[in-house]
């Protein structure tokens, strides 16, 4: 008759063998015998380590729940590339904690500023140097009557608050200057009755004689006076009139040009 094994029988006996598989390693069928376990690596299954990192480049350790929700933040605030869709485009806040892509303007436009559009900026043509563009003027006249006379040329251009403005006339046979000679001004000054605000040429036809003078801003701001002066004998003929600096006749000029401070 065999004797059943006990519990103790079964401890007693030797293990006959160990198989260990990946990602285990060791085993055996006699002595004593170690298992262990791999490190996992990309191409095979083992033991990973955490890492509490977002800046970590290892292939070989695994993020902890702590490190994961760092990268998310981080990811949340990050810029998303498919705001912009072409070169030159920008993004601009349009609220609080809200970007909106402004596309890329136009050649030779410039970033301004303009609350009225909803980044709060806006693409604008440049502006120009100082005097670059001059526009047409047609001036009225005080105590002169033009007639049949020509305007050779009157224009002005205004950079910021500094205007430039010059003119040039020639009187005809029905043109007449009945007493002080004074001309409008494009645009209101910001002070009047200055001692001198630019240069002015009277030029005699019939006599062949050239004169030099000044101009000054009249009263009110909103024009401009002649005065005459002769270079010959350094003399001042004082305020251009009808027969000063000399009797005006057709064919005689009058050329002015001031620089002056806008209202």
């Amino acid at each position: 008759m065999t004797k059943a094994r006990t519990l103790a029988d079964n401890f007693a006996a030797d293990i006959n063998q160990v198989d260990a598989s990946a990602p285990l390693t060791g085993g055996g069928t006699s002595g004593t015998v170690t298992v262990g376990i791999q490190d996992a690596t990309t191409s095979q299954k083992g033991a990973v380590q955490l890492e509490d990192s977002t800046a970590s480049t290892s292939t070989t350790k695994a993020a902890t729940p702590n490190s994961v929700k760092s990268a998310y933040d981080l990811a949340d605030g990050a810029i998303a590339k498919s705001l912009v869709d072409a070169k030159g485009d920008l993004l601009a806040a349009s609220a609080d904690n809200t970007l909106s892509r402004l596309a890329v303007g136009a050649n030779d436009t410039v970033l301004t500023a303009d609350s009225s559009t909803s980044t709060g900026l806006k693409w604008a043509a440049a502006a120009g140097t100082a005097f670059e563009t001059y526009t047409d003027y047609t001036p009225t006249y005080t105590s002169f009557t033009l007639g049949n006379g020509t305007v050779n040329f009157c224009r002005y251009s205004q950079s910021g608050k500094l205007v430039h403005y010059y003119g040039k006339i020639t009187l005809g046979s029905t043109s007449s200057v009945a007493g002080s000679w004074e001309t409008s001004i494009p645009v209101a000054s910001k002070t009047s009755n200055m001692a001198y605000s630019g240069t002015a040429f009277y030029y005699d036809n019939s006599g062949g004689a050239s004169y030099g003078g000044f101009v000054y801003l009249g009263s009110g701001g909103n024009g401009a006076i002649s005065y005459s002066y002769d270079i010959a004998s350094q003399s001042n003929f004082g305020i251009v009139n009808p027969t000063g600096p000399f009797t005006w006749a057709t064919g005689d000029q009058i050329t002015w040009n001031i620089l002056y401070h806008a209202a």
